[in-house]
C-alpha cells in the first residue's frame, strides 16, 4: 500500500520561505475572516426630519420657553436626535443652534434654544443623527416663524416622569381607560408678577387620566401642584392647578390653571401651558403597554384669560 502524506496549513505556510498561507490555509482563514465584513454593516442615516413645531408662520413668545419639535424615522429603526439651526433672514446668519432630545425612530424629539430668541422673524431647519453611529442625515427644508411679545409672565423647561396605571395601550390595542401620576422639575424657571418675581427651581406633581385612550391619541383631565425655592430665598406655591391634556402619539399638550403665591403675594388665577414629549421605557408603546415614561418639555405661565 502506498504511503500518503498529510501536510497541515501551518507547514504549507512555512515552506519555501512563504509567510502567507497557500490554498489550504486560505480556506481555513476565510471561514472566520472572509465573512466578517457582512457582520459589520454600515449604519444608515435618518431621513430629513419633519419640522413639527413651530409650524410655518407660527409665532412664539419672547418671554417664555420656545419649544422646537422634529420627527423622523431611521432606516435601521435606531433612535435619533435632532440638530436645529435658526437663521435670521435679514442677515442670513445662524443665530442659534442646539440639539433635541433622544427619541425612538418615528417619534417626536424636542429641544429649546440655550437663550430665548428675541422678537423678530426667523427661519429654522434641522437634521437628525443616528445615535449609535452618529450618521447625520439631510437637512429639512427651512420653515419661517416669528417671535413676538405676549402677556406671558414666565416659564421654563422641565424633565420628569409619568407612571401609568392602568397603562397606556400599545400599538394596535383598543381604546382603554388610563390613569397616571406625574413628577417633574424645572431647574431654572422665571415667574414674574408685579411687584414681585420668582427665579429658581420648581417641582411639579399631580395626576390625570382618561376614560378612553389609544397609542395614537387621547385626552383627559389633569391636576397639578407646583412649589419652588429660589437661590435668593424667593418662593412660589400653586396648591391646585386644574385643567386637561391632549396627546398625539407621544406628544402631549396640557393647560392647567389656578391661583399661586409668589414670595407670599397672592396672584390672580394664572395658566400654565405645557408642551412635552413622553419617552416610554423599553418597548412600551410599541409591543407592550406604557407603564412608565420619561417627560421632557417646557411650560409658559400667563394670566388666565
Amino acid at each position: 500500500m502506498g504511503r500518503s502524506t498529510f501536510v497541515g496549513a501551518g507547514r504549507l505556510a512555512g515552506r519555501r520561505g512563504r509567510t502567507g498561507p497557500r490554498v489550504a490555509g486560505t480556506a481555513l482563514a476565510c471561514a472566520s475572516v472572509c465573512a466578517f465584513p457582512s457582520a459589520v454593516e454600515a449604519q444608515s442615516a435618518p431621513g430629513a426630519p419633519v419640522l413639527v413645531a413651530p409650524s410655518a408662520g407660527a409665532s412664539l413668545s419672547a418671554n417664555g420657553p420656545q419649544l422646537f419639535i422634529v420627527r423622523t424615522s431611521d432606516p435601521d429603526g435606531d433612535p435619533y436626535a435632532g440638530w436645529v439651526t435658526v437663521t435670521s433672514p435679514a442677515s442670513g446668519q445662524a443665530v442659534a443652534t442646539f440639539a433635541t432630545s433622544p427619541a425612538s425612530s418615528g417619534q417626536d424629539s424636542s429641544g429649546t434654544p440655550f437663550a430665548p430668541l428675541p422678537p423678530g422673524n426667523y427661519t429654522w431647519t434641522a437634521a437628525a443623527s443616528d445615535l449609535p453611529s452618529g450618521q447625520r442625515g439631510p437637512q429639512a427644508s427651512p420653515q419661517s416663524f416669528s417671535v413676538a411679545g405676549s402677556p406671558d409672565i414666565g416659564g421654563g423647561a422641565f424633565t420628569g416622569n409619568a407612571s401609568y396605571a392602568p397603562p397606556l395601550p400599545a400599538v394596535g390595542q383598543p381604546c382603554a381607560p388610563t390613569g397616571f401620576s406625574v413628577a417633574a422639575t424645572s431647574a431654572a424657571a422665571v415667574v414674574s408678577f408685579a411687584p414681585t418675581q420668582f427665579v429658581g427651581f420648581i417641582n411639579f406633581s399631580g395626576s390625570g387620566g382618561s376614560g378612553c385612550e389609544t397609542s395614537a391619541s387621547g385626552s383627559g383631565t389633569l391636576t397639578l401642584s407646583a412649589s419652588g425655592l429660589g437661590a435668593t430665598a424667593t418662593t412660589i406655591s400653586c396648591a391646585t392647578l386644574t385643567g386637561g391634556y391632549t396627546r398625539t402619539g407621544m406628544h402631549l399638550r396640557a393647560v392647567v390653571s389656578g391661583p399661586c403665591a409668589i414670595n407670599g403675594w397672592a396672584t390672580d388665577t394664572v395658566t400654565f401651558a405645557i408642551d412635552a414629549q413622553l419617552v416610554p421605557d423599553g418597548t412600551g408603546g410599541l409591543t407592550a403597554p406604557v407603564t412608565n415614561a420619561a417627560l421632557d418639555g417646557a411650560f409658559v405661565v400667563s394670566p388666565a384669560a
